[in-house]
């Protein structure tokens, strides 16, 4: 079996590999390949993503324009700003229901959990 197959079976069994001992070839240690469902060893970079108010610590941070959204609506409205602040609560965890527009008990609620963790 060639060096080529074996690494293609261990990328498709999501394995890192080592070969040893290959006549004449330095070891050779394979930890970033995967495999298409074709069986194509691809190899791919993971990127590291952020949530827009959360820091790489994975703590909250103020967000300006959710300080914004927060003071321009109030409890009882139903508008588009309230929509854009539910939007952002749900993004940073704080808002577990669907968004609706209106800023009801669970956006209140959202809003004071965000201004505690950002204290």
């Amino acid at each position: 079996m060639s060096k080529q197959k074996i690494i293609a079976i261990a990328a498709i069994m999501g394995g890192a590999l080592l070969l040893a001992g290959c006549a004449n070839q330095p070891s050779i240690v394979n930890q970033s390949t995967d495999s298409d469902l074709l069986g194509k060893v691809v190899t791919s970079t993971a990127e590291q993503t952020s949530t827009p108010g959360i820091n790489q610590a994975g703590k909250i941070v103020r967000d300006a324009e959710l300080d914004e959204l927060i003071s321009i609506t109030k409890p009882g409205e139903r508008s588009d700003n309230v929509t854009k602040l539910q939007t952002k609560l749900k993004a940073l965890g704080f808002y577990p229901i669907a968004i609706t527009g209106y800023y009801g008990d669970y956006a209140q609620k959202g809003v004071a959990e965000y201004e505690e963790a950002i204290k």
